[in-house]
């Protein structure tokens, strides 16, 4: 097993694939970041991590299979890095779980695929989507196609559909703060800091569902 400290700088463009937070990490100060990987290879432009692969900066972290990262050159000017296998991006309480991710330092991204949906979990929101672009620069977090999300949300109302004030005898009224869970499908969802956007053919229901739950659908 081998374990690496080293300067983040090091990891080239595998070490975007760590800045998908905006947390600093507890190593900054000395900009150091640990590898541990059964292999580990250096070969000019290129990093290979195999077996196992954790990197972290003490706060965000990365595990896979396999990493390999390319530092720009003449003949290939982008910097770019792909996490194969078993992915994690993310820190305590949150992050992206997928079979692929490819980090692009010229589009400021990190794209999530695979033949299984990624997953995101951020708090008490947790989701999967044909696929999820993290962008770095911003921390949003985009996903796309066929996106199936829940959240859980305190409310004063027995149920967090009851948003439009009128006098039918099914519509909830204020029993004290409970906490509801809402079951949200879409084509897309945005998450950025703690907003959070639906658009694209949008059904919410209360869950658990038993066929009289509160139901939302919207186009946008």
């Amino acid at each position: 097993k081998v374990k690496l400290r080293l300067p983040r700088s090091t990891l080239g463009a595998a070490g975007g694939l760590l800045n998908l937070t905006n947390a600093p990490g507890k190593a900054e100060g000395t900009n150091l970041v640990t590898i541990l990987a059964d292999r580990f290879t250096r070969r000019g432009p290129q990093l290979i991590a195999e077996g196992a692969v954790q990197v972290s900066d003490g706060t965000n972290q990365l595990t896979c299979d396999r990493l390999e990262g390319r530092q720009e050159t003449p003949q290939a000017p982008d910097q770019t890095a792909v996490a194969i296998g078993n992915v994690f991006v993310g820190r305590d309480g949150g992050g992206i779980y997928s079979e692929r991710a490819d980090y692009s330092k010229t589009h400021g991204q990190v794209l999530f695929t695979g033949t299984k949906p990624p997953r995101f979990v951020q708090g008490q929101t947790t989701g999967t989507a044909g696929r999820v672009i993290a962008k770095t620069a911003t921390r949003e977090v985009v996903a796309e196609d066929g996106v199936t999300a829940t959240l859980t949300f305190a409310s004063d109302n027995d149920t967090l559909l009851n948003v439009l004030p009128d006098t039918k005898p099914d519509r909830g009224a204020a029993t004290g703060r409970t906490n509801q869970t809402v079951q949200v499908t879409a084509q897309k969802f945005t998450l950025r800091d703690r907003s959070a956007v639906f658009s694209g053919k949008v059904v919410a229901r209360q869950i658990p569902a038993n066929g009289s739950e509160p139901r939302l659908q919207s186009e946008e």
